[in-house]
């Protein structure tokens, strides 16, 4: 049996339904058709803002909504977790990939040309071949640790800048954009 619970947080205006296990094929549908997506790492489905329908499908689905346990600084902590994890594996795939470069060129005499028409040329022509590609290799896996840093860091800005009072009292009083809040018991 499926257990069925729902959250809202004010602070990012957006709705989660949280599943103790996989759902139906049709409730399954009803959910998507209605603009949720799945998130695999939050382990939940979410809402990109809180809308009429969606509340609806929510309080019919679930009972209720109950408000978001989680901040949005918490959860915005938690992501930035998860994209450290990301850029430290790039890491060390690309301090593989340098390393594994580097044991190939360590093969080679500095300075050793490559011997054309010798037996040895197209061995020679491979590990070059080998170390250009390895090279750039590594240096895209770094270049893509750098972006999950830089992610991590934008998550936790963009988190406090959303939580500024001025901030939160824009969105929510932009009632003609689809950000007024909705009356489920929360003040605004």
């Amino acid at each position: 049996m499926t257990t069925l619970s729902a959250t809202y947080s004010p602070d990012d205006n957006k709705l989660r339904l949280y599943a103790s296990t996989r759902l139906g094929a049709d409730t399954y549908a009803r959910v998507k058709a209605a603009g949720f997506r799945w998130a695999p790492r939050q382990d939940l489905f979410v809402a990109p803002m809180w809308t009429p329908g969606r509340e609806d499908l929510l309080v019919e689905l679930c009972g209720e909504i109950d408000d978001e346990d989680t901040t949005l600084v918490d959860r915005a902590e938690q992501r930035a977790d998860r994209f450290d994890d990301y850029s430290e594996r790039r890491g060390r795939e690309a301090e593989g990939a340098r390393k594994a470069v580097e044991r190939i060129a360590d093969g080679i005499p500095f300075g050793q040309p490559i011997l054309v028409g010798h037996h040895s040329e197209r061995h020679a022509r491979r590990d070059a071949e080998k170390i250009e590609n390895g090279m750039r290799k590594a240096v895209r896996l770094w270049q893509t640790s750098t972006y999950w840093q830089d992610r991590a860091a934008g998550a936790l800005r963009h988190a406090k800048y959303k939580e500024q009072p001025a901030v939160r009292a824009r969105r929510k009083s932009r009632p003609g954009k689809g950000r007024c809040l909705p009356l489920l018991g929360f003040a605004a």
